[in-house]
This record gives structure tokens, sequence and C-alpha cells, in this order.
């Protein structure tokens, strides 16, 4: 059986790791989420594949209808 003290530093030290990576994480992250520019990017990326995604169907369902 594991000790309680052994586990609850066990804990802390993965805690401890999980701290350290997401800082790190958000570090890298940040610079590509700060320029407007590639908010502006996403923006127009995500208006673009709906509109295709709704033009293509009703083409299928006239198709389909004939």
């Amino acid at each position: 059986m594991v000790r309680p003290e052994s586990l609850r530093s066990y804990c802390l030290k993965g805690e401890e790791f999980l701290q350290k990576e997401t800082e790190r994480i958000l570090k890298l992250i940040k610079p590509d989420v700060l320029p407007s520019e590639s908010t502006h990017q996403c923006e127009s990326g995500n208006r673009l594949v709906p509109s295709d995604a709704d033009n293509e169907p009703p083409l299928e369902k006239e198709d389909a209808q004939s």
C-alpha cells in the first residue's frame, strides 16, 4: 500500500509539472494569438467554410429530386 505522504508529494509534483507545462505552452501560443492578422484569417476562414457547405447541399438535393 502506498503511504499517504508519498502519494501527497507525488500529487504535488504532478500539479507543479502541469503548471509549468501550461505556462510553457501558453508562452508558445501567445505570439500566434495576439496579432490581429491571425484572428482576421481565422474569421474569414470560418466564414468561407460554412458558405461553401451551404452552397453544395442544395445542388445535391435538386439533383436528387430530378
